[in-house]
């Protein structure tokens, strides 16, 4: 193997010979100091470099539908373990991806951190809360929807302690234990408003409708 290695994979002098080099167990592509091999990616045609950078810069949409985060992080790692001069003559001559934003070009152009693979992981499994839906049906309208970002970032900007920051959590996800719910579980004699004693105690009319909190808010 090691003979193998030194015949077949001399160090390229053109860019043609660059683009024929071979990715898999090459002695000049390392990743922790160790030729790399993966058989999921040389399946996916992934053979010489000239196939890495046809992945990385003219077919990241289609690269991006068949490999999954991992996938395009390692890609990143065998982009970045190629030779500094191999990249020198690459980088003049591969056509640059295309500007639409995706989830590959953020590998591809972009100095990674643990951070960015981070939030890249759980947007795929994260799920938005169920409160979201639910706010977005009494206050959302058709000609405006809800600034989610500005509401989410209110806890940090309107309050200092924990206590009161730890309140609007609670009241933007919905689970304020007011009577409507402690009725429910048995906690309370009565699911209706312990102030004006009209309506049930929900969240929209324990802080807008009650006459008595009106009073208060004027």
């Amino acid at each position: 193997m090691i003979a193998w290695s030194l015949l077949k994979n001399s160090n390229p002098s053109s860019l043609d010979e660059i683009f024929n080099q071979p990715i898999w167990n090459n002695r000049f592509i390392c990743v922790d100091n160790k030729s790399v091999f993966s058989r999921k990616l040389f399946s996916a045609r992934l053979r010489k470099v000239g196939d890495l950078c046809e992945f990385i810069c003219t077919k990241p949409h289609i690269t991006e539908s068949l490999l999954n985060v991992l996938d395009l992080f390692y890609l990143k790692c065998l982009h970045h373990s190629l030779p500094p001069g191999w990249k020198k003559d690459m980088s003049s001559n591969v056509t640059q991806a295309a500007n639409k934003t995706t989830l590959f070009n953020i590998f591809a152009q972009e100095e990674l951190s643990s951070k960015k693979i981070y939030n890249l992981l759980i947007s795929k499994i994260s799920k938005p809360p169920t409160a979201k839906k639910k706010l977005e049906n009494q206050y959302a309208s058709e000609t405006s929807n809800l600034d989610w970002e500005t509401i989410c970032m209110l806890p940090f900007k309107c309050a200092l302690d924990t206590k009161s920051r730890e309140f609007q959590y609670k009241i933007l996800n919905q689970i304020l234990p007011l009577n409507t719910f402690l009725f429910k579980i048995g906690k309370t004699e009565s699911p209706f408003c312990a102030f004006c004693l009209c309506n049930k105690e929900c969240m929209s009319h324990f802080f807008f409708q009650c006459t008595v909190i009106q009073n208060f808010w004027s």
